[in-house]
């Protein structure tokens, strides 16, 4: 009897002993799976706090409209912006850039001194002939610079400096887009965000585009002049 009683203690200690560990194993799977859902909750936080970053400078970039899966005229823009700065830049070289920028402000001031009789030839279309009439010029006054000492002071051959190009480039594309913008009708401006309009329409912005190249081509010529 003595022997029974002995075995039912150890069998019951046995038992405490097992719903013990039992329990501490309860408790330790609770407590990792608190981690677990803390963490989640974290990284849900930060993706949601990133999320509203995002969404806020979009919102301050005025991109916040932009579907990826139908481009807007502002990522084409864009697109345009940074293949003509480096692709178009660097097929040209510095000389030619230089000869383009040229003829864009020669053609730009024969267009904005067009007589008011002209320009309104057709007031619905005016914008389009201010284009046509721009193309035409700068066309023709690049041809006629390609065959001048202009020219043979500038030889196509001598790409310049790397960064001098890409500096050209990136002006002469910026001016050329302002330009260009600033012969359309509101109705098509409209179509860009208020951020386009504003770097490459605004009344400062488009002094800027036309003032930056001239200051460009001055410093990097005194710094030819310097090595030569």
């Amino acid at each position: 009897m003595e022997a029974t009683l002995e075995e039912n203690v150890i069998q019951l200690a046995a038992k405490e002993k097992k719903e013990e560990n039992s329990s501490k194993k309860k408790n330790k799977e609770e407590k990792n799976q608190t981690s677990i859902d803390e963490t989640v909750v974290t990284e849900e936080e930060g993706v949601t706090t990133a999320t509203l970053s995002v969404d806020k400078m979009s919102k301050d970039l005025g991109l916040k409209n932009i579907d990826m899966a139908n481009p807007s005229w502002d990522l084409f823009l864009v697109g345009f912006f940074l293949v003509g700065s480096l692709l178009y830049g660097l097929s040209l070289g510095k000389d030619r850039i230089i000869a383009i920028l040229m003829s864009i402000y020669m053609a730009l001031a024969v267009v904005d001194k067009l007589p008011d009789f002209v320009v309104n030839i057709n007031v619905n279309e005016g914008y389009a002939f201010q284009i046509t009439t721009f193309i035409a010029v700068f066309v023709a006054m690049f041809f006629l610079l390609s065959r001048t000492a202009i020219a043979r002071a500038l030889p196509p051959s001598n790409r310049g400096g790397i960064i001098q190009t890409i500096v050209l480039s990136f002006l002469h594309v910026g001016l050329i887009i302002s330009v260009a913008l600033s012969f359309m009708p509101q109705q098509f401006l409209d179509r860009f965000s208020e951020t386009t309009q504003k770097i490459f329409t605004g009344e400062w912005a488009a002094f800027i585009w036309i003032i930056a190249p001239i200051i460009a081509m001055i410093v990097f010529g005194r710094g030819q002049k310097e090595l030569d």
